[in-house]
């Protein structure tokens, strides 16, 4: 979506605040659509101490300063819309929450508070002017209640994904509860060119100014939701310790690392001397693995106090190579739709019996569809899925239980369908 169309105007339909022009120039005594739901907001995403500082600052390119904006307590009602540049966001990735420093609060803010965000290939925002076309993302949306100075979280209801291209455009809306003087400010920066608009209104009941251009921009946190690509190495035995790097994007100092195994909680593993690279993409820490269950874990790179985490599944193997397992193991579909899973069991192993698990997607998550343990056979296990029509059963992993105790969760395959036949066809 391009909120900024050919005719030189933005047309976000029917959003609190950011509204265009008609609905832009009523008093904030009216309340306008969706404040009626902002209590419900409130509950869930109210303004924040982040429990980490993690994220990536932005709009920092020019000199530090202060501003009133975007939580001007001395008026009615504020409205800012700044561009912030690509070349200073960087990758793309899933934008979960937004922070914003708070640098002087003379008295406490309390009103209600939204964001929006869109992709924009522009350098300088044009403000709303008319009432029409497609909204775009309201990102975060409630009550907020501030009494100290510092970074404030906004986790939003809805994650953003930027794609790492494009310009990033974010608005601010705010109605205060109560006015005071001198007002708040936050963190900002005197850029050498023009890339935010405001508006206020200063009394309840009064109407909206046109806006107002400056070269101040609002500096923000954004907050990105961990991206995991790849692990090294992927397999170590659980006979000590072992270092792991993760490496993907959007990694920061306060970060955690752990593993565990699909629907075990008790296996989780947390990893110990965590490092972050200076660029981000690479997260080490070491895990004990001494006397750990064997199998395939799940990584998970995540910040204490807070639902940002990134996880990849099937990522890390605890034990024996299972390069051969994969072999043992197949998973045939029948034209009927039950598949029939077979394995070799190891000769002269402790293996106590099996459990099949089953998932509609390689990452999972893997549930056990076998009603009890499958013991080993001399030469062939078999075990027949009649529950796994359509698109429930596409991916099938062992769970092996050893007499001594010991599990191990053998890497997955997909289904296959039977090898066609050749008798009946004909020749050309």
């Amino acid at each position: 979506m391009h909120l900024f169309l050919p005719q030189g105007c933005v047309r976000p339909a029917g959003r609190a605040f950011l509204r265009c022009a008609p609905v832009a120039r009523r008093a904030p005594g009216r309340r306008l659509t969706g404040i009626l739901l902002l209590a419900l907001g409130a509950l869930l995403c109210a303004g924040t101490r982040p429990a980490a500082a993690q994220g990536k600052v932005i709009g920092e390119s020019g000199t530090p300063t202060t501003w009133e904006y975007p939580l001007n307590t001395a008026v009615s009602a504020a409205r800012t819309l700044s561009v912030y540049l690509q070349n200073e966001i960087g990758r793309g990735g899933e934008i979960v929450a937004l922070e914003l420093n708070v640098t002087e609060l003379p008295a406490p803010l309390s009103g209600q508070f939204e964001i929006q965000m869109d992709h924009t290939e522009m350098n300088v925002p044009i403000w709303p002017d008319d009432d029409t076309g497609d909204p775009w993302p309201l990102v975060y949306s409630g009550n907020i209640s501030v009494s100290q100075t510092g970074w404030l979280r906004f986790d939003f209801t809805t994650p953003f994904t930027y794609d790492g291209v494009r310009n990033l455009l974010i608005g601010f809306a705010l109605e205060n509860n109560t006015t005071s003087t001198p007002a708040a400010t936050c963190a900002a920066s005197g850029l050498g060119t023009e890339r935010t608009l405001y508006a206020t209104v200063m009394e309840e009941g009064g109407g909206w100014p046109g806006p107002e251009g400056t070269n101040l921009q609002p500096v923000v946190r954004l907050v990105f939701r961990p991206q995991i690509e790849k692990v090294v190495p992927q397999a170590a035995p659980n006979t000590g310790p072992q270092d792991v790097t993760v490496t993907g994007a959007h990694f920061y100092e306060g970060a955690t690392l752990h593993m565990y195994l699909e629907g075990d909680e008790s296996s989780k593993i947390t990893a110990t001397n965590v490092t972050v690279s200076p660029d981000n993409t690479q997260i080490t820490g070491t895990f004990d693995l001494l006397g750990k269950t064997e199998g395939i874990y799940n990584i998970v790179v995540d910040y204490p106090g807070t639902n940002d985490s990134g996880e990849l599944k099937n990522a890390f193997a605890v034990g024996e190579p299972l390069a051969a397992a994969v072999g043992r193991l197949r998973a045939t579909r029948a034209p009927s739709g039950k598949v029939t899973v077979e394995w070799t069991p190891e000769e002269g192993s402790d293996v106590a019996g099996y459990h099949v698990l089953r998932a509609a997607r390689l990452e999972g998550p893997f549930t056990r569809v076998t009603p009890r343990l499958i013991p080993p056979g001399s030469r062939t296990c078999r075990f027949v899925d009649g529950g796994a029509r359509g698109r429930a059963g596409q991916y099938y992993c062992l769970e092996v239980r050893h007499t001594s105790g010991r599990v191990q969760r053998l890497a997955p395959v997909s289904v296959s369908a039977p090898a066609a036949s050749s008798r009946g066809k004909r020749g050309k």
